[in-house]
């Protein structure tokens, strides 16, 4: 593929992820490999349009998770990780994995604590 003809691809697969076109994946990826497997570039363009209004589709028709607290047991995933003010975990809640977040303050040594007041 000449540059010309990656950019455009570039260009391509960024707008079909844009417009969310839900285009079948599974012809999207066989054109692609005959454009792959014939050399024919203007067929990969194409193809990686498909491909990525299709999955941008299939992944806009997912139901966003709902923020709110939760009442009962939760097994952890991994270390809790301090990110800014808050300390951040993955969580296990019923077989759903979630992120929990909890607001935290500085640490002080309690020899400083005197000096903190």
């Amino acid at each position: 593929m000449t540059d010309i003809q990656v950019v455009v691809m570039a260009l391509l697969a960024a707008a079909g992820a844009w417009w969310r076109v839900p285009v079948p994946i599974v012809p999207s990826m066989v054109a692609a490999v005959i454009g792959v497997g014939k050399r024919w570039p203007w067929l990969v363009c194409v193809a990686a349009a498909c491909l990525s209004g299709g999955l941008a589709a299939g992944a806009a028709s997912t139901a966003p998770v709902v923020s709110a607290p939760v009442h009962g047991w939760v097994t952890l995933l991994d270390d809790p990780a301090p990110s800014g003010p808050f300390v951040r975990a993955t969580v296990d809640l019923g077989g759903r994995h979630l992120t929990d977040q909890v607001f935290s303050r500085p640490r002080v040594p309690i020899a400083e604590l005197g000096r903190v007041f």
